[in-house]
């Protein structure tokens, strides 16, 4: 792989994360660490 590829690749990671705990913390406002935890744990 090229550094380019995996630093896209990383990339797509973070956003898809930042992603995720967006929309669970949205779901989650009362308590957004709750909604954190419940997605690394999934």
């Amino acid at each position: 792989m090229k550094k380019t590829d995996i630093e896209a690749l990383f990339n797509m990671t973070r956003y898809f994360l930042y992603v995720q705990i967006t929309v669970l913390g949205n779901m989650h406002k009362k308590t957004p660490k709750n909604g954190v935890f419940l997605f690394y744990n999934k």
